[in-house]
């Protein structure tokens, strides 16, 4: 690791990592559009967003906005219900609950290409893009 990266504040790492999100939602976007246009689905490189999306965007990238930075804010004031947190922490939870879907897609998509379906992958790519793209919205006195 290098010393810039040593150094950043843990909201630089956060916001980093949204970075390594949009582009992997990038990644998924342009598989979905392939299929939308009639080519076969890739379900190797989907099963592969799914699987970074369970293993960074959510174990890692999630756990560490819900472990450490939404306590820590709680602590200074700001509000779980009502609030920022609890915005962040619905996304959250749609975004497990696409990934699941994702995931269940990519399974049928092996057992069967007749099962295919689109629809799950744009919902969750647009959606999350979405939610990613917004900048934190976090007071700087609170950090």
């Amino acid at each position: 690791m290098n010393e810039s990266m040593m150094n950043q504040t843990p909201s630089t790492v956060l916001k980093n990592e949204h970075q390594v999100i949009l582009r992997v939602l990038r990644v998924l976007e342009s598989l979905v559009n392939r299929m939308e246009s009639g080519e076969n689905p890739q379900s190797e490189a989907l099963s592969r967003c799914v699987e970074f999306f369970r293993l960074f965007a959510d174990a890692c990238h999630h756990a560490k906005e819900e472990d450490i930075l939404f306590p820590m804010l709680e602590s200074r004031g700001i509000p779980r219900d009502g609030g920022p947190i609890g915005v962040m922490l619905h996304e959250h939870t749609q975004a497990r609950a696409f990934t699941k879907e994702m995931g269940e897609a990519v399974q049928k998509a092996r057992i069967s290409a007749d099962e295919w379906s689109t629809e799950v992958f744009p919902t969750f790519n647009r959606e999350a893009a979405d939610q990613t793209a917004v900048p934190m919205t976090v007071p700087i006195g609170a950090l």
